[in-house]
């Protein structure tokens, strides 16, 4: 649902509200009035460079890198099991 009705360019936004925001992974922002909903809105959802300023665009893009990152480093980790037991499992439980 869009009240404003503006082309986003943030990848986050969801959707918003007379005077909020709602943003990936159930942030929320609210406003005051619809004028400073508005502002921010332009200034930097429907901003091409400006989303990337946005405080919540910020944590949300760490937050996903260091999650990717993560999810990397266990892959490798992995990858250099492949095949050797695990010590703090049974040899049954190795050999499924």
């Amino acid at each position: 649902m869009d009240y404003f009705h503006y082309k986003y360019q943030c990848p986050y936004l969801t959707s918003t509200d007379a005077q909020k925001i709602y943003c990936e992974g159930g942030c929320r922002m609210t406003f005051p009035t619809i004028a400073r909903c508005r502002n921010w809105l332009h200034t930097y959802c429907a901003s091409k460079d400006g989303w990337e300023m946005c405080s919540m665009a910020q944590e949300k893009t760490d937050y996903l890198e260091w999650k990717l990152r993560i999810q990397k480093e266990a892959r490798k980790v992995n990858a250099g099991r492949k095949g050797k037991p695990d010590k703090g499992r049974t040899d049954r439980e190795n050999k499924q």
